[in-house]
């Protein structure tokens, strides 16, 4: 959705982290949402994609809500991080064996719902990963509200909905 947005610096940064041999449970998107935004509950999600020998799998993992208080934190849920942990083992045993027939891609998706009658359009949002259990690395800039509702609406996405 917000690709003209992703940090460059976060993006070398990065490209340094192995998605393969970092602990999953160390794994953390902050969503900085202005006042009449919020997580939309069971809506969001990691997402890893492996192609082993010609064969493509996705594996969809529950990004559980941290209750931290003004920042929305996800991480991995509890109850997934053994079954990505395997996979994890599984993609690096391929690529030992095998290191030019294996790929894969590391995604997250935030469901947004509105409170309240909905955001000020002029309010931003930006997002941060932490991939250390650390370092809150800036992923999305600062976005108005009116450009991300412009952005998913081009992406043909439904228009946010009040939180259930």
């Amino acid at each position: 959705m917000a690709c003209s947005t992703v940090n460059p610096v976060t993006l070398a940064r990065l490209s340094q982290v192995n998605p393969l041999e970092t602990d999953p449970a160390l794994y953390r998107v902050l969503a900085n949402l202005p006042a009449g935004l919020d997580v939309k509950k069971g809506s969001s999600q990691l997402v890893l994609s492996m192609t082993l020998e010609g064969e493509t799998q996705v594996n969809e993992f529950t990004l559980q809500h941290l209750d931290k208080g003004g920042v929305q934190e996800l991480a991995v849920a509890e109850e997934d991080l053994e079954r990505l942990r395997a996979l994890q083992a599984v993609a690096r045993q391929a690529k030992q064996q095998n290191p030019g027939g294996s790929s894969g891609s590391l995604s997250a998706s935030v469901g947004l719902c509105t409170v309240n009658g909905g955001p000020d359009p002029d309010d931003e949002i930006s997002i941060d990963l932490v991939m250390d259990g650390q370092t809150a690395l800036p992923l999305v800039r600062a976005l108005s509200v009116s450009r991300y509702l412009e952005e998913i609406e081009n992406k043909g996405s439904d228009p946010l909905q009040p939180c259930p």
